[in-house]
Protein backbone atom coordinates (compact mmCIF):
# COMPACT_ATOMS: atom_id res chain seq x y z
CA UNK A 1 0.00 0.00 0.00
CA UNK A 2 2.82 2.40 0.90
CA UNK A 3 4.52 1.70 -2.39
CA UNK A 4 1.32 2.37 -4.26
CA UNK A 5 0.82 5.67 -2.46
CA UNK A 6 4.41 6.68 -3.23
CA UNK A 7 3.94 5.86 -6.88
CA UNK A 8 0.72 7.86 -7.00
CA UNK A 9 2.43 10.83 -5.36
CA UNK A 10 5.22 10.61 -7.89
CA UNK A 11 2.75 10.45 -10.73
CA UNK A 12 0.89 13.46 -9.33
CA UNK A 13 4.08 15.47 -9.06
CA UNK A 14 5.07 14.47 -12.55
CA UNK A 15 1.62 15.44 -13.78
CA UNK A 16 1.90 18.87 -12.15
CA UNK A 17 5.35 19.33 -13.69
CA UNK A 18 4.10 18.51 -17.16
CA UNK A 19 1.02 20.68 -16.56
CA UNK A 20 3.20 23.75 -16.02
CA UNK A 21 5.35 22.94 -19.05
CA UNK A 22 2.13 22.56 -21.01
CA UNK A 23 0.99 25.94 -19.71
CA UNK A 24 4.21 27.51 -20.97
CA UNK A 25 3.57 26.05 -24.40
CA UNK A 26 -0.05 27.23 -24.33
CA UNK A 27 1.05 30.70 -23.24
CA UNK A 28 3.53 30.79 -26.13
CA UNK A 29 0.74 29.87 -28.53
CA UNK A 30 -1.46 32.58 -27.03
CA UNK A 31 1.27 35.18 -27.55
CA UNK A 32 1.72 34.05 -31.14
CA UNK A 33 -2.01 34.35 -31.73
CA UNK A 34 -2.18 37.74 -29.98
CA UNK A 35 0.47 39.21 -32.28
CA UNK A 36 -0.62 37.55 -35.51
CA UNK A 37 -1.72 40.96 -36.74
CA UNK A 38 0.71 43.50 -35.25
CA UNK A 39 -1.66 46.36 -36.11
CA UNK A 40 -4.45 44.83 -34.06
CA UNK A 41 -3.10 43.09 -30.97
CA UNK A 42 -5.57 40.60 -29.53
CA UNK A 43 -5.53 41.54 -25.87
CA UNK A 44 -7.85 38.70 -24.92
CA UNK A 45 -5.07 36.35 -26.01
CA UNK A 46 -2.52 38.48 -24.15
CA UNK A 47 -4.61 38.12 -20.97
CA UNK A 48 -4.85 34.39 -21.58
CA UNK A 49 -1.07 34.15 -21.92
CA UNK A 50 -0.58 36.10 -18.69
CA UNK A 51 -3.00 33.88 -16.77
CA UNK A 52 -1.20 30.78 -18.03
CA UNK A 53 2.33 31.98 -17.41
CA UNK A 54 1.98 33.33 -13.85
CA UNK A 55 1.90 29.93 -12.08
CA UNK A 56 4.75 28.77 -14.32
CA UNK A 57 6.90 31.64 -12.96
CA UNK A 58 6.87 30.09 -9.48
CA UNK A 59 6.83 26.39 -10.36
CA UNK A 60 10.17 24.70 -9.53
CA UNK A 61 10.47 23.22 -13.02
CA UNK A 62 9.02 25.82 -15.37
CA UNK A 63 10.49 28.76 -13.40
CA UNK A 64 13.96 27.76 -14.59
CA UNK A 65 12.91 27.65 -18.24
CA UNK A 66 13.99 30.65 -20.35
CA UNK A 67 10.71 30.35 -22.29
CA UNK A 68 8.70 31.20 -19.16
CA UNK A 69 10.41 34.52 -18.60
CA UNK A 70 10.48 35.39 -22.27
CA UNK A 71 6.69 35.00 -22.40
CA UNK A 72 6.24 37.00 -19.21
CA UNK A 73 8.38 39.78 -20.67
CA UNK A 74 6.48 39.75 -23.97
CA UNK A 75 3.17 40.04 -22.14
CA UNK A 76 4.45 43.07 -20.23
CA UNK A 77 5.73 44.62 -23.47
CA UNK A 78 2.32 44.24 -25.08
CA UNK A 79 0.66 45.85 -22.07
CA UNK A 80 3.22 48.64 -22.26
CA UNK A 81 2.27 49.29 -25.87
CA UNK A 82 -1.40 49.35 -24.91
CA UNK A 83 -0.75 51.95 -22.20
CA UNK A 84 1.20 54.10 -24.64
CA UNK A 85 -1.48 53.79 -27.33
CA UNK A 86 -4.21 54.63 -24.83
CA UNK A 87 -2.32 57.73 -23.75
CA UNK A 88 -1.89 58.78 -27.38
CA UNK A 89 -5.66 58.42 -27.71
CA UNK A 90 -6.22 60.82 -24.79
CA UNK A 91 -6.66 58.29 -21.99
CA UNK A 92 -4.82 59.32 -18.84
CA UNK A 93 -1.96 56.98 -18.01
CA UNK A 94 -1.40 55.62 -14.52
CA UNK A 95 2.30 56.40 -14.26
CA UNK A 96 2.80 54.10 -11.28
CA UNK A 97 1.47 51.14 -13.26
CA UNK A 98 3.56 52.13 -16.26
CA UNK A 99 6.80 52.33 -14.30
CA UNK A 100 6.08 49.02 -12.54
CA UNK A 101 5.58 47.58 -16.00
CA UNK A 102 9.00 48.86 -17.10
CA UNK A 103 10.60 47.31 -14.04
CA UNK A 104 8.97 43.97 -14.81
CA UNK A 105 10.10 44.00 -18.45
CA UNK A 106 13.77 44.46 -17.55
CA UNK A 107 13.51 41.95 -14.70
CA UNK A 108 11.81 39.24 -16.74
CA UNK A 109 14.07 39.52 -19.76
CA UNK A 110 17.11 39.57 -17.47
CA UNK A 111 15.92 36.34 -15.88
CA UNK A 112 15.32 34.84 -19.30
CA UNK A 113 18.84 35.73 -20.41
CA UNK A 114 20.38 34.34 -17.24
CA UNK A 115 18.63 30.99 -17.73
CA UNK A 116 19.30 30.95 -21.45
CA UNK A 117 23.02 31.13 -20.68
CA UNK A 118 23.14 28.73 -17.72
CA UNK A 119 24.44 25.18 -18.41
CA UNK A 120 22.08 22.34 -17.56
CA UNK A 121 22.88 19.49 -15.15
CA UNK A 122 24.99 17.87 -17.86
CA UNK A 123 26.95 21.07 -18.45
CA UNK A 124 25.30 21.73 -21.80
CA UNK A 125 24.42 25.32 -22.64
CA UNK A 126 20.87 25.89 -23.91
CA UNK A 127 20.51 27.14 -27.44
CA UNK A 128 20.33 30.93 -27.53
CA UNK A 129 16.97 32.07 -28.92
CA UNK A 130 15.92 35.21 -27.14
CA UNK A 131 18.82 37.55 -26.35
CA UNK A 132 18.75 39.76 -29.49
CA UNK A 133 15.00 40.36 -29.25
CA UNK A 134 15.09 40.76 -25.47
CA UNK A 135 17.85 43.34 -25.74
CA UNK A 136 15.79 45.37 -28.19
CA UNK A 137 12.65 45.15 -26.08
CA UNK A 138 14.38 45.91 -22.76
CA UNK A 139 16.56 48.87 -23.77
CA UNK A 140 13.78 51.49 -23.67
CA UNK A 141 12.34 50.27 -20.36
CA UNK A 142 15.84 50.30 -18.89
CA UNK A 143 16.13 54.02 -19.60
CA UNK A 144 12.64 54.57 -18.21
CA UNK A 145 13.76 53.16 -14.86
CA UNK A 146 15.77 56.32 -14.30
CA UNK A 147 12.78 58.49 -15.22
CA UNK A 148 10.64 56.45 -12.83
CA UNK A 149 13.16 56.98 -10.04
CA UNK A 150 13.20 60.75 -10.59
CA UNK A 151 9.41 60.72 -10.21
CA UNK A 152 9.56 58.64 -7.05
CA UNK A 153 12.50 60.17 -5.19
CA UNK A 154 10.37 62.56 -3.13
CA UNK A 155 7.29 60.36 -2.73
CA UNK A 156 8.58 56.81 -2.37
CA UNK A 157 12.33 56.84 -1.81
CA UNK A 158 12.52 53.11 -1.10
CA UNK A 159 10.91 52.26 -4.42
CA UNK A 160 13.18 54.82 -6.08
CA UNK A 161 16.17 52.88 -4.72
CA UNK A 162 14.68 49.61 -5.98
CA UNK A 163 14.28 51.00 -9.50
CA UNK A 164 17.77 52.46 -9.58
CA UNK A 165 19.36 49.28 -8.27
CA UNK A 166 17.95 47.56 -11.34
CA UNK A 167 18.94 50.49 -13.58
CA UNK A 168 22.58 50.41 -12.42
CA UNK A 169 22.71 46.62 -12.33
CA UNK A 170 21.75 46.42 -15.99
CA UNK A 171 25.15 47.82 -17.01
CA UNK A 172 26.70 44.55 -15.80
CA UNK A 173 23.78 42.33 -16.81
CA UNK A 174 24.48 39.63 -19.37
CA UNK A 175 21.18 40.58 -21.02
CA UNK A 176 22.89 43.62 -22.53
CA UNK A 177 26.16 41.94 -23.53
CA UNK A 178 27.37 43.30 -26.84
CA UNK A 179 25.22 46.43 -26.62
CA UNK A 180 26.07 49.93 -25.53
CA UNK A 181 23.49 51.12 -23.04
CA UNK A 182 23.26 54.88 -22.92
CA UNK A 183 25.32 56.26 -20.03
CA UNK A 184 24.18 59.83 -20.64
CA UNK A 185 22.01 59.98 -17.52
CA UNK A 186 24.01 57.77 -15.16
CA UNK A 187 25.53 60.63 -13.18
CA UNK A 188 22.09 62.28 -12.92
CA UNK A 189 20.74 58.97 -11.65
CA UNK A 190 23.52 58.85 -9.07
CA UNK A 191 22.32 62.13 -7.58
CA UNK A 192 18.74 60.88 -7.43
CA UNK A 193 20.02 57.64 -5.89
CA UNK A 194 22.00 59.53 -3.25
CA UNK A 195 18.97 61.63 -2.37
CA UNK A 196 16.84 58.52 -1.91
CA UNK A 197 19.56 56.76 0.08
CA UNK A 198 19.92 59.83 2.29
CA UNK A 199 16.20 59.72 3.10
CA UNK A 200 16.62 56.14 4.34
CA UNK A 201 20.05 56.36 5.96
CA UNK A 202 20.21 55.07 9.53
CA UNK A 203 23.89 54.19 9.97
CA UNK A 204 27.38 55.36 9.12
CA UNK A 205 27.51 52.65 6.45
CA UNK A 206 24.43 54.16 4.83
CA UNK A 207 26.02 57.61 4.97
CA UNK A 208 29.12 56.25 3.22
CA UNK A 209 26.91 54.94 0.40
CA UNK A 210 25.20 58.32 0.18
CA UNK A 211 28.55 60.11 -0.06
CA UNK A 212 29.81 57.72 -2.72
CA UNK A 213 26.72 58.32 -4.83
CA UNK A 214 27.09 62.10 -4.47
CA UNK A 215 30.76 61.78 -5.50
CA UNK A 216 29.70 59.94 -8.65
CA UNK A 217 27.12 62.66 -9.33
CA UNK A 218 29.77 65.39 -9.50
CA UNK A 219 30.01 64.83 -13.26
CA UNK A 220 26.27 65.31 -13.75
CA UNK A 221 25.26 68.09 -16.11
CA UNK A 222 22.06 68.70 -14.13
CA UNK A 223 22.95 68.03 -10.50
CA UNK A 224 26.71 68.39 -10.06
CA UNK A 225 26.53 71.58 -8.03
CA UNK A 226 23.76 70.10 -5.89
CA UNK A 227 25.93 67.06 -5.23
CA UNK A 228 28.87 69.29 -4.32
CA UNK A 229 26.70 71.24 -1.88
CA UNK A 230 25.35 68.05 -0.30
CA UNK A 231 28.89 66.77 0.26
CA UNK A 232 29.74 70.09 1.88
CA UNK A 233 26.82 69.72 4.27
CA UNK A 234 27.70 66.14 5.17
CA UNK A 235 31.29 67.04 6.00
CA UNK A 236 30.16 70.10 7.96
CA UNK A 237 27.79 67.96 10.01
CA UNK A 238 30.65 65.54 10.65
CA UNK A 239 32.82 68.43 11.83
CA UNK A 240 35.34 67.87 9.04
CA UNK A 241 35.70 71.51 8.03
CA UNK A 242 38.86 70.89 6.03
CA UNK A 243 36.87 68.66 3.67
CA UNK A 244 33.94 71.09 3.77
CA UNK A 245 36.34 73.77 2.57
CA UNK A 246 37.71 71.44 -0.11
CA UNK A 247 34.27 71.05 -1.67
CA UNK A 248 33.57 74.76 -1.30
CA UNK A 249 36.66 75.42 -3.42
CA UNK A 250 35.52 72.78 -5.88
CA UNK A 251 32.20 74.60 -6.17
CA UNK A 252 33.95 77.93 -6.75
CA UNK A 253 36.14 76.46 -9.48
CA UNK A 254 33.64 74.18 -11.24
CA UNK A 255 30.57 76.42 -11.02
CA UNK A 256 31.69 80.03 -11.43
CA UNK A 257 28.12 80.99 -12.35
CA UNK A 258 26.94 79.94 -8.87
CA UNK A 259 27.46 82.56 -6.14
CA UNK A 260 26.57 80.35 -3.18
CA UNK A 261 29.92 78.57 -2.98
CA UNK A 262 32.18 81.63 -2.72
CA UNK A 263 29.73 83.42 -0.44
CA UNK A 264 29.60 80.72 2.22
CA UNK A 265 33.38 80.31 2.03
CA UNK A 266 33.93 84.05 2.36
CA UNK A 267 31.72 84.15 5.45
CA UNK A 268 33.62 81.20 6.94
CA UNK A 269 36.93 82.96 6.33
CA UNK A 270 35.60 86.17 7.87
CA UNK A 271 34.32 84.34 10.95
CA UNK A 272 37.81 82.91 11.40
CA UNK A 273 39.50 86.26 10.64
CA UNK A 274 41.22 84.88 7.55
CA UNK A 275 41.09 88.31 5.98
CA UNK A 276 43.49 87.74 3.07
CA UNK A 277 41.70 84.59 1.92
CA UNK A 278 38.31 86.24 2.27
CA UNK A 279 39.39 89.34 0.37
CA UNK A 280 40.94 87.30 -2.44
CA UNK A 281 37.74 85.28 -2.81
CA UNK A 282 35.70 88.51 -2.88
CA UNK A 283 37.82 89.55 -5.84
CA UNK A 284 37.01 86.26 -7.60
CA UNK A 285 33.31 86.77 -6.94
CA UNK A 286 33.49 90.37 -8.20
CA UNK A 287 35.24 89.20 -11.36
CA UNK A 288 32.63 86.53 -12.04
CA UNK A 289 29.63 88.60 -10.93
CA UNK A 290 30.51 92.29 -11.31
CA UNK A 291 26.90 93.35 -10.75
CA UNK A 292 26.49 91.49 -7.44
CA UNK A 293 26.82 94.06 -4.65
CA UNK A 294 27.30 91.36 -2.00
CA UNK A 295 30.98 90.83 -2.80
CA UNK A 296 31.73 94.57 -2.84
CA UNK A 297 30.01 95.08 0.51
CA UNK A 298 31.77 92.18 2.22
CA UNK A 299 35.12 93.21 0.80
CA UNK A 300 34.49 96.57 2.44
CA UNK A 301 33.55 94.87 5.72
CA UNK A 302 36.83 92.94 5.62
CA UNK A 303 38.71 96.21 5.36
CA UNK A 304 36.63 97.79 8.12
CA UNK A 305 37.11 94.84 10.49
CA UNK A 306 40.87 95.24 10.02
CA UNK A 307 40.49 98.95 10.88
CA UNK A 308 41.56 99.94 7.38
CA UNK A 309 38.95 102.65 7.36
CA UNK A 310 40.15 104.57 4.32
CA UNK A 311 40.04 101.58 1.96
CA UNK A 312 36.84 100.44 3.68
CA UNK A 313 35.23 103.80 2.92
CA UNK A 314 36.23 103.53 -0.73
CA UNK A 315 34.87 99.99 -0.92
CA UNK A 316 31.54 100.92 0.71
CA UNK A 317 31.14 103.83 -1.72
CA UNK A 318 31.91 101.44 -4.59
CA UNK A 319 29.14 99.19 -3.28
CA UNK A 320 26.64 102.05 -3.49
CA UNK A 321 27.69 102.61 -7.11
CA UNK A 322 26.63 99.03 -7.82
CA UNK A 323 23.41 99.34 -5.79
CA UNK A 324 22.41 102.93 -5.15
CA UNK A 325 19.68 102.12 -2.62
CA UNK A 326 21.83 99.83 -0.47
CA UNK A 327 21.09 101.33 2.95
CA UNK A 328 23.59 99.20 4.86
CA UNK A 329 26.39 100.23 2.52
CA UNK A 330 25.56 103.94 2.89
CA UNK A 331 25.40 103.56 6.65
CA UNK A 332 28.70 101.65 6.80
CA UNK A 333 30.35 104.24 4.57
CA UNK A 334 29.12 106.94 6.96
CA UNK A 335 30.58 105.10 9.96
CA UNK A 336 33.94 104.65 8.19
CA UNK A 337 34.10 108.34 7.28
CA UNK A 338 33.09 109.29 10.82
CA UNK A 339 35.88 107.13 12.25
CA UNK A 340 38.39 108.71 9.86
CA UNK A 341 37.21 112.16 10.94
CA UNK A 342 37.82 111.25 14.60
CA UNK A 343 41.20 109.67 13.86
CA UNK A 344 42.28 112.85 12.05
CA UNK A 345 40.96 115.29 14.66
CA UNK A 346 44.31 117.13 14.81
CA UNK A 347 44.08 117.86 11.07
CA UNK A 348 41.06 120.14 11.11
CA UNK A 349 40.72 120.43 7.35
CA UNK A 350 40.97 116.67 6.72
CA UNK A 351 38.69 115.90 9.66
CA UNK A 352 36.07 118.33 8.35
CA UNK A 353 36.29 116.70 4.92
CA UNK A 354 35.56 113.26 6.40
CA UNK A 355 32.69 114.62 8.49
CA UNK A 356 31.20 116.08 5.31
CA UNK A 357 31.42 112.66 3.67
CA UNK A 358 29.87 111.01 6.72
CA UNK A 359 27.01 113.53 6.73
CA UNK A 360 26.42 112.93 3.02
CA UNK A 361 26.20 109.18 3.62
CA UNK A 362 23.88 109.42 6.65
CA UNK A 363 21.64 111.89 4.81
CA UNK A 364 21.35 109.29 2.06
CA UNK A 365 20.32 106.72 4.68
CA UNK A 366 17.73 109.22 5.92
CA UNK A 367 16.43 109.63 2.38
CA UNK A 368 16.15 105.86 1.87
CA UNK A 369 14.71 105.08 5.32
CA UNK A 370 12.91 108.22 6.57
CA UNK A 371 10.83 106.19 9.03
CA UNK A 372 13.86 104.64 10.72
CA UNK A 373 15.64 107.46 12.53
CA UNK A 374 17.58 104.93 14.62
CA UNK A 375 19.66 104.41 11.45
CA UNK A 376 20.57 108.05 10.93
CA UNK A 377 19.24 110.34 13.72
CA UNK A 378 22.02 110.28 16.30
CA UNK A 379 24.70 109.88 13.61
CA UNK A 380 23.63 113.09 11.88
CA UNK A 381 23.44 114.93 15.20
CA UNK A 382 26.96 113.87 16.16
CA UNK A 383 28.53 114.54 12.76
CA UNK A 384 26.92 117.99 12.36
CA UNK A 385 27.84 118.87 15.92
CA UNK A 386 31.44 117.64 15.70
CA UNK A 387 31.98 119.37 12.36
CA UNK A 388 30.94 122.69 13.89
CA UNK A 389 27.50 123.04 12.35
CA UNK A 390 25.74 123.46 15.69
CA UNK A 391 22.61 125.03 14.21
CA UNK A 392 22.01 122.03 11.95
CA UNK A 393 22.76 119.57 14.73
CA UNK A 394 19.82 120.94 16.76
CA UNK A 395 17.48 119.44 14.15
CA UNK A 396 18.59 115.99 15.27
CA UNK A 397 19.05 116.56 19.00
CA UNK A 398 15.80 114.71 19.70
CA UNK A 399 17.52 111.48 18.68
CA UNK A 400 20.17 111.75 21.34
CA UNK A 401 19.60 109.12 24.02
Amino acid sequence: MKKLLFTCATLMASSAMFAQKANVNKAMSAITAATANPKEINYEKVAEAWELIQPAMTDPVSSVMPDTWYIAGRVKCLYMNKMLNDRAAGIEMNMGDFFDNQYDIVTYFSKCDELEHTPNAKGKMPKEKYRPMNQTLATGPHQNLMIAASNLVNTDSKKCIKFLDLYFGAFNDSLFNGTELSTKNVSDAKYIYATALKANATSSTDTTKVMQAYEEALSSESYAKNACFELMQIYKNKGQMDLWEKYCHMGVEKFPEETMFPKVLILEYMNNKKWAEASELCNVLIQNHPEDEWAYYNKALIEYDQEKFETALEAFIKTTEIKSDYTDAWSAAGKAAWKLAQDNATNKELSKKYYATAIECFEKVRELEPDKPDLWGYSLYACYNNSGNLEKSKEFKQYVK
